[in-house]
């Protein structure tokens, strides 16, 4: 079996680590595998890093003409037998090169995240689209939000993420307390995931108000990448007059390392596909 997997993202979220996770235990399962990601991206990095085989792309001609041609090429010249996208983004890529190329490689897609899909033309032609073999959702609650919008519900199953059960070795690092200056009595309390609207920051920190009003002595963090809203959060933060309660540490890559030494994980997500940062907490012996 040769799989070409196909995602879009410039960053690295729960789907990249997903990606990453499926490429590692499928190597270990001697499984041929393939990587078509933007140049310069992270998860372009983590290819060259762990020596997978790979392709970039151009996002700004993400969804040309020639980049479809040049996956039909890749998937010619190294005799892919399946097409595993990731995002929705590279499915478009992928039901390109198959309608303008009859390009017949069997594509399969992980929906991992909750949002309905837009009932617009294009989108329901690419998700019902005759290449596409297989829908593969993160579990019960996605496979229900697009079954109204697929023809074809034979294709959709429903097959969940996974995390790293060896992945948090460390439990005493002290990495957050040393670097944020926070003293040894203050409990630590804190989220990860991207700053991004369906996180629901504010509530986050409406919660740190309610808690420190009450007294509690702890120091608050928020440990993510900029999806779109740390301004917002920054100024509702200094709205609230709690910015030396709380702490933004951006994206991090040591994430193994200080996840246990929080001590309690705050998760004010409204929607999420799954939720694997919650099975990290517990895998972690964090309480949430």
């Amino acid at each position: 079996m040769r799989i070409l997997h196909i995602s879009t993202p410039t960053s690295w979220r729960g789907g990249e680590q997903q990606i990453a996770w499926l490429m590692k235990e499928l190597r270990t399962k001697n499984v041929d595998q393939f990587l078509f990601c933007p140049t310069n991206s992270v998860m372009s990095n983590y290819a060259k890093q762990e020596r997978f085989k790979f392709f970039e792309f151009s996002k700004t001609f993400a969804y040309s003409p020639f980049t479809a041609w040049r996956l039909k090429n890749i998937c010619i010249k190294n005799k892919i037998d399946l097409i595993h996208i990731h995002d929705s983004r590279a499915l478009t890529v992928a039901t390109l090169t198959a309608t303008l190329f009859n390009h017949k490689t069997p594509v399969v897609i992980s929906r991992r995240v909750d949002f309905p899909l837009k009932e617009r033309a294009f989108t329901l032609w690419k998700y019902n689209h005759w290449a596409v073999a297989k829908i593969l959702c993160v579990s019960t609650k996605i496979k229900e939000i697009i079954v109204p919008v697929i023809q074809d519900k034979s294709k959709l199953e429903v097959v969940y993420d996974g995390i790293d059960l060896e992945r948090f070795t460390s439990f005493s690092t002290d990495i957050l307390r040393k670097e944020y200056n926070v003293l040894s009595d203050k409990i630590l309390i804190g989220n990860i995931a991207a700053i991004a609207p369906h996180k629901d920051y504010f509530t986050f920190v409406n919660t740190i108000e309610i808690l420190i009003k009450k007294g509690l002595p702890a120091h608050f963090f928020i440990i993510g990448e900029d999806g779109g809203e740390r301004k917002k959060i920054e100024e509702f933060i200094k709205e609230k007059n709690l910015a030396k309660h709380i702490s933004l540490t951006g994206f991090r890559n040591d994430i193994p390392a200080i996840l246990p030494e929080l001590d309690i994980f705050l998760f004010t997500s409204k929607t999420e596909g799954l939720g694997t940062s919650v099975l990290d907490a517990l895998i972690a012996n964090v309480s949430v």
